[in-house]
Protein backbone atom coordinates (compact mmCIF):
# COMPACT_ATOMS: atom_id res chain seq x y z
CA UNK A 1 0.00 0.00 0.00
CA UNK A 2 1.45 3.37 -0.95
CA UNK A 3 1.83 6.23 1.52
CA UNK A 4 -0.70 8.26 -0.49
CA UNK A 5 -3.30 5.47 -0.13
CA UNK A 6 -2.80 5.44 3.63
CA UNK A 7 -3.19 9.23 3.77
CA UNK A 8 -6.44 8.99 1.78
CA UNK A 9 -7.79 6.39 4.23
CA UNK A 10 -6.92 8.71 7.13
CA UNK A 11 -8.64 11.63 5.37
CA UNK A 12 -11.85 9.61 5.05
CA UNK A 13 -11.74 8.57 8.71
CA UNK A 14 -11.12 12.18 9.78
CA UNK A 15 -14.07 13.32 7.67
CA UNK A 16 -16.35 10.75 9.29
CA UNK A 17 -15.18 11.76 12.77
CA UNK A 18 -15.44 15.48 11.99
CA UNK A 19 -11.78 16.16 12.80
CA UNK A 20 -8.73 17.40 10.89
CA UNK A 21 -5.75 15.77 12.62
CA UNK A 22 -4.68 12.38 13.90
CA UNK A 23 -4.47 13.75 17.44
CA UNK A 24 -8.03 15.09 17.22
CA UNK A 25 -9.19 11.68 15.96
CA UNK A 26 -7.51 9.93 18.90
CA UNK A 27 -9.03 12.40 21.36
CA UNK A 28 -12.48 11.91 19.82
CA UNK A 29 -12.20 8.12 20.05
CA UNK A 30 -10.89 8.21 23.63
CA UNK A 31 -13.75 10.52 24.67
CA UNK A 32 -16.33 7.89 23.77
CA UNK A 33 -17.91 6.18 20.85
CA UNK A 34 -18.07 8.35 17.75
CA UNK A 35 -21.43 9.25 16.28
CA UNK A 36 -22.10 7.93 12.80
Amino acid sequence: MSPRTVEKHFEHVFEKLGVETRMAAVMRLLAGSPQR
